[in-house]
C-alpha cells in the first residue's frame, strides 16, 4: 500500500514539474512577444507621424476647394427653351476662369504642402541620427553648412558645447552664430535656438574664455558678435570651443545650424609676448 501510494505522490510531482515548465515557457513566449511588438511599434511611429501630416493636409486642401468653386446656374423664368437644355449642362460641367485659377492655386499649395511634408521627414530622420550621433557632455565635432530646416548641431537639454579646429592660428575678432528664421520652422517656433553662449580658445594649460554673447531670435537669422575682450586681441587660437549656456524655452533639444570664427590668420612677425600668462583658464 506505501508503495502504491508513493508511486501516486511521484506521479503528481512530475505532473506538477511538467506544469510549471509550461508555465515558465509561456511566460517567456510572452515577453519577446512584448519587445518585438515595442521594436515593431518604434520603427512605425515615424511613418504614423508622416502620414497624419499629409492626412491633415489633404483634409485642408480638399475644404479649401469645396470653398473656391464656383458654379454658374441661370435663373428661372418662364420663357425658358427647352431646347437649350444640352447647352445649359454643358455650362454646368465646364470651368469658369476664376476655377482655372483657384485650381492653379491649389496646384501651389498642394506643392507646398508636399515640400513642407518631404522636410518634416528629412527633419525627423537627422534629429534622429544626431541623437543617436552625440558624445558625452553633449559634445560633438564637424558639420556641413545647412539647406533645410532639421539639418542642424542637436543635442539634448539647454547646454551643449562644440569643438572647432580652425586651419591655421588665428586672432579671433568677430564670430558668427545662424539658426533657421520662424517663418521657415514646420512648427512656427524657434524656440530650440540658442540664447546665451560663450566662445572660448583652447591653449596648452586649457580653456581660455574669449567673450559671452546672446543670439536674438527676434533680430536676424545670422548674426554676427564682436569679441570686445582687450586681452585676447593679440592671443592667437588653434582651436576654439562654442559653449551654449541655454536656449530660448525648448524642453528637451537645441539646435545651432551654423556657426562661423572670423579674424586674421596669426603671422610669425606679430609679437604674442607674455599674454597667456594674464588670461583665465577653464
Amino acid at each position: 500500500m506505501n508503495a502504491i501510494m508513493r508511486f501516486d505522490e511521484t506521479k503528481h510531482n512530475a505532473f506538477q514539474k511538467i506544469v510549471a515548465r509550461f508555465l515558465i515557457l509561456d511566460l517567456w513566449i510572452l515577453m519577446k512577444l512584448r519587445r518585438v511588438f515595442k521594436a515593431c511599434l518604434k520603427l512605425l511611429l515615424p511613418a504614423v507621424e508622416i502620414l497624419c501630416v499629409l492626412g491633415v493636409g489633404a483634409c485642408i486642401l480638399f475644404a479649401y476647394t469645396l470653398m473656391q468653386i464656383k458654379v454658374d446656374v441661370p435663373a428661372y423664368s418662364e420663357g425658358y427653351n427647352h431646347g437649350k437644355i444640352k447647352p445649359l449642362r454643358e455650362n454646368l460641367l465646364s470651368l469658369t476662369d476664376a476655377s482655372r485659377i483657384d485650381a492653379s492655386r491649389m496646384k501651389k499649395e498642394f506643392i507646398l504642402l508636399k515640400n513642407q511634408a518631404q522636410s518634416l521627414e528629412i527633419m525627423l530622420r537627422k534629429m534622429k541620427s544626431k541623437f543617436r550621433s552625440l558624445q558625452i557632455h553633449n559634445e560633438v565635432k564637424g558639420k556641413e553648412p545647412w539647406t533645410q530646416p532639421g539639418e542642424c548641431w542637436a543635442f539634448h537639454g539647454s547646454k551643449g558645447k562644440v569643438e572647432i579646429a580652425l586651419a591655421y592660428p588665428a586672432i579671433i575678432g568677430r564670430v558668427t552664430l545662424e539658426h533657421i528664421p520662424a517663418s521657415v520652422s514646420l512648427t512656427g517656433k524657434i524656440d530650440s535656438a540658442p540664447k546665451a553662449f560663450n566662445l572660448l580658445g583652447k591653449s596648452q594649460d586649457g580653456y581660455i574664455l574669449i567673450d559671452k554673447f546672446v543670439y536674438n531670435i527676434r533680430g536676424s537669422p545670422s548674426q554676427t558678435f564682436q569679441v570686445n575682450n582687450k586681452d585676447v586681441h593679440k592671443v592667437p587660437f588653434n582651436k576654439v570651443m562654442l559653449e551654449i549656456l541655454s536656449n530660448w524655452g525648448h524642453p528637451e533639444y537645441t539646435c545651432i545650424y551654423r556657426f562661423r570664427v572670423h579674424g586674421r590668420i596669426f603671422q610669425k612677425s606679430d609679437r604674442m609676448g607674455q599674454a597667456y600668462k594674464y588670461l583665465k583658464t577653464y
